[in-house]
């Protein structure tokens, strides 16, 4: 379960030519709508995923992508910070 605070990602990167990250609430990838990193970098999104279906436990946390997020080519390969 997620808390109510605006969490901030500093790293997002590429999977199957979606832009994506980690929620940094639950840990799971979530992907964005964007084509345009422009757009994705200091907007605020909510990963709305159901996190366990044997539950039905949501995620539903906020999340605020860094102006000045880095980039990764691969999603996965997150790398060091």
């Amino acid at each position: 379960m997620s808390t109510n605070e605006i969490l901030i990602v500093n790293k997002i990167g590429r999977a199957d030519g979606d832009y994506g990250c980690y929620c940094p609430h639950c840990g799971k990838p979530m992907f964005f709508s964007e084509d345009d990193l422009d757009d994705i970098r200091g907007s605020q999104y909510q990963h709305s995923r159901v996190i366990s279906l044997m539950t039905g436990e949501r995620c539903d946390g906020w999340l605020e992508v860094s102006a000045d997020a880095g980039f990764s080519r691969i999603l996965f390969d997150q790398g060091e910070e």
